[in-house]
Formats: C-alpha cells, structure tokens, sequence
C-alpha cells in the first residue's frame, strides 16, 4: 500500500516517529530509493532539540544509508554504557516541531519547484531551542554505501 502511495508522489516527508524515527527513515528511504523519489527525514525531537533534514535526492548525494553508516562510524571508537528507558515518550516542546516542520517545508518546496537548491542536502541540524543555535552534520556519499553508489538501485531488493 504505501508503494502505490510513494509512486504517485513528487516528494515524501517522513516524520513518523513509531517505533523510532531511525527505523521508519530506513523504511522510508529503502522504498523512496527504489523508487527514485526525493525525501526528507524529520522529526527525532528529544525536549529542547529536534533534528531538521536531512532532504535526500536519489543518487545525487548522500542517502540515509550514508548518515547510519557515518554515525555507527563516529561511534566505533567510542564505549557507550547501555540504558534502557522505560518511559513510552520522552515528549518535545511543541513549538519545536513547528518551527522544523516549516524548515523542512521551506526546503520541500525548493525540491518540487526548483526554486533553489535544497539546503538539507548531505547535512542534517540539530537545533537547541534553548539558544536557538544549529550544530550543522555535513555528510558526503558514502564511496563503500551498497545504496547509492551506483546510479540504480536493484528494483527487487
């Protein structure tokens, strides 16, 4: 059902955050790849910071195997202890998702008119809304990335 949905479409915003926004990202993006459509991630709020872009052309930079791939990378050196949370929602201030929710239009509307270049392209922010500042991620095409390497993707994957 949401193939049919995707096909018919210029551009799919995701910001479901259920289970987690990493994980219907990555549903997101694997079908949105196979497809050849343009998509941007949204969502990933945790109190005060929420996370905008990034927007994903298909094949003209990185996908959202890249940013998985560069994060399990950044962390590879790294000793993490484990938590489990047992809180259903951590919730986010509301005014939060408004405010990235209009950034990422701003730059859907640049993908589907071609009025500019998409901003979120191969980058992600993280804005703190406590002093709205933007800590920018730039990420480049992953050269090992099994996804977007090639200028197809296997259509029956």
């Amino acid at each position: 059902m949401l193939k049919s949905e995707i096909i018919q479409t210029d551009l799919v915003i995701n910001c479901a955050d259920f289970p987690d926004i990493n994980t219907t990202s990555r549903w997101v993006s694997s079908l949105c790849m196979k497809l050849n459509k343009p998509h941007i991630i949204g969502g990933g709020y945790t109190g005060h910071i929420g996370l905008i872009g990034p927007t994903i052309i298909p094949f003209q930079g990185a996908c959202w195997n890249c940013f998985e791939r560069k994060y399990k990378n950044d962390l590879k050196d790294h000793h993490f202890d484990i938590l489990l949370n047992t809180r259903k929602s951590s919730g986010a201030v509301v005014f939060l998702s408004s405010i990235i929710a209009n950034i990422q239009a701003w730059d859907g509307v640049r993908v589907i008119t071609g009025i500019g270049s998409p901003l979120m392209l191969n980058r992600k922010g993280f804005l703190d809304l406590d002093t709205l500042k933007i800590d920018w991620e730039i990420v480049s095409k992953d050269p090992n990335c099994e996804v977007c390497q090639t200028n197809s993707y296997d259509k029956n994957n």
